[in-house]
């Protein structure tokens, strides 16, 4: 099978994947498993259902899902009728969900019990939305899933087939402005990034993987289903990747070889106590980690324990995920996201759009058929990211004399908490939305579980108090979660240039120093114990 065909799309994959995979098991989803043949009728299914409810080429559909077959069934289904999948983060607030249901006029949304309650709120102030189909249960005003779905398995017949440069999916990454950016990848795209990927982990239709991270994700779902998918291996999915024990007993039970996570997992992996005896029964024989980066810490002891190989990679919603990655046949370089895979060029380019040499720090520049067509309905942000068709990364990293790649720092100040990005300027556009905040900084410090946490650094109106609960319940009103800053601050003022622009850097380096002087306590703490 030929990926980079220009004929080839997704819906000519899943045919010729179960023409010859078709009485393979595919997806197991507690304690059920589907063959290959019996997961393209569900997807037929959707797609006859979906088509009765007037969704054709170029139409946008909405998945507000946690793991399912269903979410799976759905993502396919939609991709045979030439429409659009516009995969929506689970963890986003009732206001941000609207944004995006809004911004891309979907009529049809797939969705859960537990998730309802987040689109309740925000249902009247959606114009576009017709229908909400519901995959768990029945809610009045909606759709049941089984219901819906229960139409003839054949493949369904189309006017107006997909194309290999249509869009497939659109995902929404967080905008610097504050406003989601719908980066909208085309079959092309996944198909070279399904290519791509495959070639890195070596995989074959003799392969097992377990799937917990979200499949919301770009990452998750273009290598742990797409990629997998091709080849005709076994997926065992997981809703979540809580309770960890659930996970470390699916590993065993299905005899699981390959992983992918994102660090948490892999430290969680490293300290957890398993027989001496596990290393030479241990079926897996490659980890993935993704979504964040890997300290030399995580790295050194997972490897040390399991002495198997563990790749940390690179990639954004704009490249259809991976794009750079630790070789799995090969040096690893500590620190490094490795080195660019099939089809990729990378560069690194000064402010004059110079290319620098080895070991020379600049703005990372991608070039693939991975990178995506461009953003939905926002022409002036895809120029200013796509240029000679390179896409400008706003990552600054570095590339070695051997052609390995380090990320240095983050241009676009952005935050990675629990794998998630996380922009300040966002949550300062929500806090500065109180009618107590005079003004207002957010900045990311070090957190041990998730890794980077955001702080919020407030001054207050004139003869005015407040508390951090009443700020801690005001974000969490308006923004996800994982947005929510940790830690609240309140000062007189903030550190400022001549021209009036908040000083980050004497913020963040404030917070250096106190970290720097906790861990000499703990040193000294320690070296004074008897």
């Amino acid at each position: 099978m030929n990926l980079r065909d220009p004929q080839m799309t997704i819906a000519r994959m899943v045919e010729q994947v179960v023409a010859r995979y078709g009485r393979k098991k595919c997806l197991t989803y507690d304690q059920t498993t589907y063959t290959y043949r019996v997961v393209n009728q569900k997807m037929n299914q959707v797609a006859h259902g979906l088509r009765k409810l007037g969704i054709a080429h170029g139409s946008r559909v909405g998945l507000l899902l946690s793991n399912c077959p269903e979410y799976i069934f759905t993502y396919f289904g939609v991709l045979k009728l030439g429409a659009i999948n516009v995969p929506i983060n689970t963890f986003l607030s009732s206001e941000e969900v609207q944004f995006i249901l809004n911004d891309c006029e979907i009529a049809t949304l797939i969705t859960e019990t537990a998730l309802h309650e987040t689109l309740k709120a925000v249902l009247p102030n959606l114009p576009h939305l017709k229908h909400v189909i519901v995959v768990d249960g029945e809610i009045p005003g909606t759709l049941p899933f089984q219901t819906f779905a229960k139409e003839s398995i054949e493949n369904p017949v189309v006017p107006d087939p997909p194309t290999n440069r249509d869009i497939a999916v659109i995902h929404y990454t967080s905008g610097t402005t504050g406003k989601p950016k719908g980066a909208m990848l085309s079959h092309k795209n996944l198909l070279a990034a399904i290519d791509a990927n495959t070639d890195v982990i070596k995989i074959s239709h003799r392969d097992k993987i377990i799937v917990f991270l979200p499949l919301f994700h770009v990452f998750t779902f273009v290598v742990c289903i797409l990629a997998t998918f091709s080849h005709g291996t076994r997926i065992v999915l997981l809703n979540s990747v809580k309770p960890f024990k659930r996970v470390l007993k699916a590993l065993f039970r299905y005899r699981i070889n390959i992983l992918v996570g994102v660090p948490p997992i892999f430290n969680a992996l490293a300290n957890v106590d398993v027989p001496w005896f596990f290393r030479f029964i241990n079926p897996i024989r490659v980890c993935i980690s993704g979504g964040a980066p890997l300290t030399a810490e995580v790295l050194r002891n997972f490897q040390h324990k399991f002495q198997i190989p563990l790749l940390e990679g690179y990639g954004l919603s704009e490249t259809s995920g991976g794009v750079c990655v630790n070789p799995l046949d090969g040096v690893q370089k500590p620190l490094s996201i490795g080195l660019p895979i099939k089809g990729v060029r990378v560069k690194v380019i000064d402010e004059d759009d110079l290319e620098l040499g080895p070991n020379e720090v600049g703005e990372l520049l991608i070039k693939s058929d991975s990178v995506m067509e461009g953003y939905y309905h926002q022409p002036e942000e895809t120029a200013a990211v796509l240029r000679d068709g390179w896409l400008h990364t706003g990552d600054m990293a570095k590339i070695d004399s051997d052609g390995y790649i380090y990320i240095v720092d983050r241009k676009k100040d952005m935050l990675i908490v629990r794998g998630m990005n996380v922009y300040p300027r966002e949550v300062e556009e929500v806090l500065s939305s109180h009618p107590k905040v005079a003004e207002c900084a957010v900045i990311g410090v070090p957190d041990k579980q998730r890794g980077e946490v955001p702080k919020a650094i407030i001054t207050l109106k004139e003869n005015v108090t407040a508390t951090e609960k009443e700020f801690r319940r005001f974000c969490h009103e308006k923004i996800a979660m994982y947005k929510n800053p940790k830690y609240f601050e309140f000062r007189d003022q903030l550190p400022k240039t001549p021209t009036g622009k908040v000083m980050k850097k004497v913020l963040k380096q404030e917070e250096f120093e106190k970290l720097q002087a906790r861990m000499e306590g703990e040193t000294v703490s320690h070296e004074s114990a008897p």
